[in-house]
């Protein structure tokens, strides 16, 4: 589970913001959005999480900062060249940060264990790495640690006593632009597999809003017990379909005509997926003898996200995966959307205790105490132009406040300032035709 995410000068955020999961000791009910790290640290996590703002103020920010995270964890190693440069992205707005190196730190629990991992890199290396955990009590003890050292043009390492393994081959075979958690699970450090497990399987990210996210779900609807619970999923969201067909065409002939052969043996090699090409089709009830076959792209907009959504969702119930959804609610309607956060509070349904993070406008969800206090998020922008994360629990909110009034009235931040429509009937025309 994920406990705590802390960002420093990685695009719109500045100062180190933290964005934690890690419930507080509230009274007014909902304990079933609650899950406990069975460890000794024996700790109350949330299982979902909503982080509103307006339009630019860095809630895609944070959510691009947790995949950056991840995708520099599992492919540094692999995927880099001695001397690439790292495709960090700065705050910019301030001269202070943006020769200044980007730094993350992540609190995550893998059953009854807990670790402590953070990181800071600038384009050209990694500057700083260190790596905790607490498995016998509540107290971290190091695995790690890896400092750049600019004088000498080197890195000092330190190891705890209980790291067992190569260490001296992890660290030569180590380049600087790359992570040595990531290294040292390429060349099967057995200690330090669980928490790279954790990000490479466990941490996974979705932008509902790209629609692109549909060939995940029509993947795993080639097994029948999942397209019958993706199926049932639908209809119990008041979508009326009475089964869902999935054709499968291998295009490798076709794509050989596009690419080179190696591009598209190194594609097939990164993605065994690439070469199929699926057709969803719905079959809805019709007036006729038979049922009517839709292909999904005729489909609603609404019906296309949700279609994209099961899979991932129910990827993460069936492992108790922790799933980031940027702009969850694109197309969705508002009760669509606490159902989702229902299934992830229901224990019958969440047994392995995953977690949903979402970013959204929706403000029915601040309504009538639907989520806990600790749930709720803010991303909003700072005079200078910076991203501030803050928890509605910063505001002492009475008990059984309107949340969703205070929210639009500006109470807490993250809405947008609406300018007077007057200064753009100031122009001799509102808008001049392109000749």
């Amino acid at each position: 589970m994920l406990l705590e995410f802390a960002v420093t000068n990685f695009k719109s955020f500045a100062n180190e913001q933290t964005f934690s999961l890690i419930a507080s000791n509230l009274t007014d009910g909902h304990q079933d959005r609650v899950a406990w790290v069975d460890g000794p640290q024996k700790l109350p996590v949330l299982t979902s999480a909503i982080i509103m703002g307006k339009n630019g103020s860095g809630k895609s920010s944070l959510v691009e900062a947790m995949r950056f995270v991840r995708s520099f964890v599992v492919n540094s190693a692999s995927d880099g060249q001695h001397g690439e440069l790292i495709d960090v992205k700065v705050h910019r707005l301030d001269t202070e940060f943006s020769s200044a190196p980007c730094s993350f730190r992540l609190l995550f629990s893998m059953g009854p264990v807990v670790y402590q991992y953070s990181f800071a890199v600038d384009s050209v290396r990694v500057l700083e790495e260190r790596l905790e955990i607490a498995d016998r009590t509540a107290r971290f003890r190091k695995l790690f640690d890896r400092v750049y050292v600019p004088k000498s043009e080197s890195y000092d390492y330190s190891f705890g006593d209980s790291l067992r393994g190569d260490k001296a081959t992890w660290r030569s075979a180590t380049r600087g632009n790359a992570l040595f958690l990531s290294t040292a699970n390429q060349l099967n450090s057995e200690q330090l597999r669980e928490p790279f497990v954790w990000f490479s399987t466990y941490l996974r990210g979705v932008d509902a809003a790209s629609g692109s996210f549909g060939k995940y779900t029509s993947q795993h609807c080639e097994v029948e017990n999942n397209r019958r619970n993706i199926m049932e999923f639908l209809r119990s969201l008041d979508i009326d379909v009475e089964d869902i067909r999935i054709e499968v065409e291998d295009i490798s002939e076709t794509l050989s005509q596009a690419l080179s052969p190696t591009l598209l043996a190194q594609m097939v090699k990164s993605d065994p997926e690439f070469v199929k090409s699926r057709k969803v089709e719905f079959l809805h009830k019709g007036t006729g003898k038979g049922p009517v076959s839709l292909e999904l792209s005729e489909e609603s907009t609404g019906t296309r996200a949700l279609f994209g959504l099961a899979g991932p969702i129910f990827d993460a119930l069936a492992n108790g995966y922790c799933l980031i959804v940027d702009e969850i609610n694109t197309s969705l309607h508002p009760l669509i959307l606490h159902r989702l956060v229902e299934m992830f509070s229901n224990v019958s349904v969440n047994r392995k205790r995953a977690q949903l993070i979402f970013t959204s406008h929706d403000t029915s969800t601040l309504r009538d105490g639907y989520l806990r206090r600790d749930q709720i998020w803010f991303v909003d922008k700072s005079v200078d132009g910076k991203s501030v994360l803050v928890p509605l629990s910063d505001y002492s909110p009475r008990k059984g406040e309107a949340l969703d009034r205070g929210y639009m009235h500006g109470r807490y931040g993250g809405i947008p300032f609406i300018g007077p429509i007057q200064p753009l009937m100031g122009a001799s025309s509102l808008w001049d035709p392109v000749s």
